[in-house]
């Protein structure tokens, strides 16, 4: 969770707010903290903290098919995912990724160019 910079979360909670009955669903090694401060975060900008999931480490197998389950990756930015941008793409999901000026935040960008799937935005 070291990853969500205060600009992506904000977009995120945007997008949560113009999509009825969505949810936000974090990976979480179990830092109570950090779930406690994303939780506050999101109240103050008048989110439910029942719209924040936190989902634990599991087997490679189960991980995968719980990706399948989302409708949509939302990628972070300085920091793009990049084991988990591909993991996305083998589940099946859309990733929106936002590439930067460094190698961390262009992986996202990078993995979805190498799968035939980067669309730039106009």
């Amino acid at each position: 969770m070291n990853k969500i910079e205060p600009t992506v979360f904000d977009s995120w909670l945007r997008i949560l707010t113009q999509v009825p009955k969505s949810v936000l669903w974090l990976y979480s090694d179990g830092n109570a903290a950090a779930e406690s401060n994303l939780l506050r975060a999101a109240s103050k900008r008048n989110v439910a903290s029942e719209r924040i999931m936190f989902a634990r480490r599991v087997p490679h197998a189960m991980y995968l098919e719980r990706l399948a389950l989302a409708d949509l990756f939302l990628d972070t930015w300085y920091y793009n995912a990049h084991t988990t941008c591909s993991d996305a793409l083998w589940a099946g999901l859309p990733v929106v990724t936002l590439r930067g000026t460094t190698m961390a935040s262009r992986v996202g960008a990078s993995v979805l160019h190498a799968a035939g799937t980067l669309h730039s935005a106009p």
